[in-house]
């Protein structure tokens, strides 16, 4: 497991969160901010905030899917490799 991500081309990394007009970071910096205005406005005027767990599982959520969309090429590969055994 360790050499998998020894292995991975990390240099795609750059290019991925480069694309777009503004750049995919920029967008996903925007929206951060945005959310984060949102839950201190929130905690300020004593509202209620996201449960805990709840924003945990929000968090894994985006790890999962950004380590899918960053290994697709690898995960379709093994989905032919599986889908050639059987």
């Amino acid at each position: 497991m360790i050499e998998f991500f020894q292995n991975v081309p990390w240099y795609h990394l750059h290019d991925f969160f480069a694309n777009g007009n503004p750049p995919l970071v920029v967008r996903l910096l925007i929206l951060n901010t945005i959310f984060f205005a949102l839950f201190a406005y929130r905690r300020a005027r004593g509202l209620p905030v996201m449960n805990a767990k709840a924003a945990l599982r929000v968090q894994s959520l985006l790890i999962t899917a950004n380590a899918l969309l960053l290994f697709e090429p690898e995960i379709r590969d093994g989905l032919k490799y599986i889908d050639r055994l059987i």
